[in-house]
């Protein structure tokens, strides 16, 4: 099934079905699309070969829509992947979401992406996956309900998630967030950078700290609190702190060498209070907290 020639859609969406599934390619739309919106149905592979000009929503409710190395939708303000629908761009050299753009939904994108534009992984919350390499460069708007499992959008990256732009964090629930709340965000094969800004408030006296390596935004007391040392009986050194988000960390040197940076986690230092036993065969031990 081909179709060939140019369509003005008139500002309407043209709906295409392709059904079968049976063939790489169920249908080839080699005209080009201007003037509306696209909506692919069926389960088959529907291919765009042109450089479509519409500036309405692309929408893959079922199977497959494709790019061929000719085809582009670089006018469309927004694209969403239903739940178990596929958008492919593994035929075109990097697929980019352009800044005017939004790419949303709950299924899988396979193809190097690029998002300059937003990126809003589910319909309220879902998760969106990525077969390839992500690179996020715009805004990322992550949905949160801690009264729901799963209590936040993901974003699924079988690649590398090159970290960028800004990670703007809605909480959509009913009930506040508290220090200590985390939320797994995204799921990278491997990463590179970070976000350059957090944006959303989780509340008064509240931030957001965010670990690149795991994908996991976490919520945190403002300010520094305070590291509280009480020793108790059999030499033991009772270290607690306020709130939570935080982890003890510790280091052991010589008393020449002083203070250094070789810090690491304490063993079950990221839950106040926690208990350490005293060993007087260490010359000097230093203990800090920082944000997890």
């Amino acid at each position: 099934m081909i179709f060939s020639s140019s369509i003005n859609l008139n500002g309407a969406t043209r709906t295409i079905q392709a059904d079968d599934g049976a063939a790489a390619v169920d249908g080839r739309l080699t005209g080009v699309l201007t003037n509306g919106a696209l909506t692919k149905i069926g389960n088959g592979t529907l291919q765009l070969s042109a450089a479509n000009v519409y500036a309405g929503a692309t929408t893959v409710s079922a199977g497959r829509l494709s790019l061929a190395s000719t085809g582009a939708i670089n006018s469309s303000t927004n694209v969403t992947v239903g739940s178990g629908a596929i958008f492919d761009v593994s035929a075109v050299s990097g697929f980019t979401i352009g800044a005017a753009q939004v790419l949303n939904g709950s299924g899988a994108v396979v193809g190097n992406t690029t998002v300059n534009g937003t990126l809003a992984p589910g319909n309220s919350i879902g998760a969106l996956t990525f077969s390839n390499n992500l690179t996020l460069a715009g805004n990322t708007v992550m949905e949160l309900d801690k009264s729901l499992s799963p209590s936040n959008d993901l974003a699924v990256v079988t690649g590398q998630l090159a970290y960028g732009g800004t990670l703007t964090l809605n909480n959509i629930g009913t009930n506040a967030l508290v220090a200590g709340d985390s939320f797994k965000l995204f799921q990278p094969g491997s990463i590179a950078g970070n976000f350059a800004t957090i944006a959303g408030s989780p509340g008064a006296g509240l931030a957001w700290s965010f670990n690149a390596s795991s994908g996991v935004a976490s919520v945190v007391t403002t300010g520094s609190p305070t590291l509280t040392l009480t020793p108790s009986a059999g030499g033991v050194l009772n270290f607690s702190w306020p709130g939570s988000g935080y982890k003890l960390q510790s280091q052991t040197n010589s008393l020449s060498a002083g203070l250094r940076t070789n810090w690491f986690d304490y063993p079950g230092g990221a839950t106040s209070p926690v208990a350490v036993t005293n060993n007087p065969a260490n010359p000097s031990v230093f203990f800090r907290l920082i944000s997890l």
